[in-house]
Order: C-alpha cells, then sequence, then structure tokens
C-alpha cells in the first residue's frame, strides 16, 4: 500500500487556530486506515491522513489534511 501526503516534514503550512489563520511547521504524519490505529488493517480504502502542527510554543496542534494549506491567500479564499 503507497500513501501520498499533500505536504512533507518540516514544511510550513496555514491553517486556522482559535478562529484566526496561523502559519505553523509540520512537524507529524500519522496516517491512519480504516478508522483504527491497528497497522495490520490495509483492506479498506478510507485513508484519514492528520498533521502534527507546531504553531509557536504550543505542543502539536492536529489538523486533517483538507484543512491545510500552502498560503494564506488559499487557506483564506477556502473560507
Amino acid at each position: 500500500m503507497e500513501n501520498k501526503t499533500k505536504f512533507n516534514l518540516g514544511e510550513k503550512v496555514w491553517y486556522m487556530y482559535n478562529n484566526r489563520p496561523v502559519e505553523g511547521i509540520v512537524m507529524r504524519i500519522e496516517i491512519t486506515v480504516g478508522g483504527t490505529h491497528d497497522p495490520i488493517m490495509y483492506a479498506s480504502r478510507d485513508a484519514s491522513i492528520m498533521y502534527g502542527i507546531r504553531y509557536e510554543l504550543t505542543p502539536y496542534v492536529w489538523v486533517k489534511e483538507h484543512k491545510i494549506y500552502s498560503s494564506k491567500e488559499e487557506l483564506l479564499g477556502s473560507l
């Protein structure tokens, strides 16, 4: 099984945090297949990709891939 992510570790991204757009750095990427954390479940096509993003001094904020953007303009255009 091959999983491709939209963003890479260390990449700067934009997302909404506390109702405002912020820039963060992708620090972790977690891929869950079939809605479970069981690494043996490869039968499902439902893959959920979550990104652990660090913003200023906050611990990781987990954000779904479809809610992350490459630029502030792209983020604001999606609202």
